[in-house]
């Protein structure tokens, strides 16, 4: 099985992932577009009143962007952890992962684990990028590059 390249790559201006975007799909691209290219850090308070989702949603989305962009030295992270247990026993082993074993296995609280996963899961099923989608491509098109 393929892993899908990170959630995190920037789209095109006026790009989006689907056709109706889930609630992490629309924080992704206020994210990518005001936070990543704008530069301005993100209060989810103010993008939750303005997608009309919960502050919760918000605050759980930006944590996962905000720490799959980060390059840190440490890959001991608790985010860190949990990540590699999804793409490890997940998506590449088929697994699903149950929140309370993952929890006790990373040391961190379950409703930060169920959160995380749930962000990791709805990045994951928005599909690739269509930045990622038109590298595969041009690679196909021109094998020698």
């Amino acid at each position: 099985m393929v892993s899908a390249p990170a959630p995190t790559t920037t789209l095109p201006p006026g790009q989006t992932t689907t056709a109706e975007p889930t609630a992490v799909g629309r924080i992704r691209q206020v994210w990518q577009v005001r936070e990543v290219s704008g530069g301005k850090r993100l209060v989810a308070a103010e993008v939750a009143r303005e997608l009309g989702v919960s502050d919760t949603m918000v605050k759980l989305t930006l944590r996962t962007l905000r720490a799959q962009r980060e390059q840190q030295s440490d890959p001991t992270t608790v985010y860190d952890r949990i990540e590699r247990l999804y793409r490890t026993r997940e998506q590449a082993g088929g697994q699903h992962l149950r929140v309370g074993q993952v929890a006790a296995q990373v040391g961190a609280n379950p409703r930060y684990v169920a959160g995380t996963l749930y962000v990791l899961r709805a990045l994951d099923r928005d599909g690739p990028p269509a930045r990622a989608q038109w590298a595969a491509n041009r690679q196909r098109e021109l094998p020698w590059v």
